[in-house]
């Protein structure tokens, strides 16, 4: 899928805590999807896929797109947030800490990866427990045609494909029935309410078939949440593989901006900040948002 793919920055709005764990892990965290602030999000992706698939005139992959339940689907589902806003007076005060926050500006060309815990090493063979799937930066989708133009075109793949074999073949099926419901969770949860468009937001999806012990967990206002931490890999580095640790790259960290209610002084830290780890071609300013 490559709904609005972009080589311009991304602006990633988080608090404290979240700085300071990006900067020393060289990680963005994406939270589970179970996680997010709507929670309407969970479900709506899958209602508007279900809604194009009753419309759809019946083929066999269609048919085989009806047959999947996202209440039995295995993934785990993972997103990060960002903006094209980078100094926005909402995602101060919905993301950024009520303005206590800090605005990071991301350059997209380098994909990112799943991170695994300390000491994870890196296999040439990819076991089900380390496979995964991580979109690029994607515009969020705030209207119905993206969706029926994805899910028709899985539709017509799978048409393609010889689904009557099951009888045959269980497992290679059973394949396409996997891949199929991580492309439909992708997009399920690309899906945002008209509502929410003028964040401006752009999404990385990560799907974990069975990553769990990759997962991590944290402390937040509404609860423990689940979250997979992304990192860039070094050059050469193969897709679908968890990246140890110890070896992620320093993020494309291009500017950070500090909240409207920072003061000025502030901006001297958090350069000493970045400079400890690494990021010394960063620029740190003030925010230009009255928000008091």
């Amino acid at each position: 899928m490559n709904h609005g793919r972009t080589t311009e920055s991304i602006f990633h709005y988080t608090d404290s805590h979240g700085l300071l764990g990006i900067v020393s892990s060289h990680a963005l965290w994406a939270s589970s999807a179970a996680g997010l602030n709507d929670r309407a999000e969970v479900t709506q992706g899958w209602a508007a896929i279900r809604e194009v698939l009753d419309e759809l005139p019946s083929s066999p992959g269609t048919e085989f797109l009806r047959e999947i339940d996202p209440a039995h689907a295995q993934h785990r589902v993972f997103v990060l947030s960002g903006s094209t806003r980078g100094d926005d007076a909402s995602q101060w005060d919905r993301y950024g800490s009520n303005g206590y926050g800090y605005s990071l500006e991301l350059g997209v060309t380098r994909r990112l990866e799943a991170v695994g815990r300390v000491g994870t090493t890196a296999s040439r063979l990819v076991s089900i427990g380390d496979f995964n799937e991580i979109t690029p930066w994607a515009d969020a989708i705030y209207s119905d045609g993206p969706v029926r133009e994805t899910v028709e075109r899985l539709g017509l793949q799978l048409d393609q494909e010889p689904l009557d074999m099951v009888d045959d073949d269980y497992d290679y099926v059973a394949g396409l029935e996997m891949a199929a419901q991580r492309d439909l969770a992708t997009l399920a949860h690309q899906v945002k309410s008209p509502g929410f468009s003028g964040e401006h937001e752009r999404r990385v999806v990560a799907t974990f078939d069975a990553g769990s012990k990759h997962i991590r967990y944290r402390a937040s206002a509404a609860g423990i949440v689940s979250y997979l931490p992304l990192g860039v890999p070094p050059e050469g580095w193969r897709p679908a593989q968890v990246l140890p640790a110890e070896q992620a790259a320093p993020l494309p960290l291009r500017s950070v901006t500090l909240g409207p209610k920072h003061a000025r002084e502030h901006v001297g830290l958090i350069e000493d900040l970045l400079r400890a780890h690494g990021y010394v071609d960063v620029t740190v300013q003030l925010s230009s948002v009255p928000l008091r």
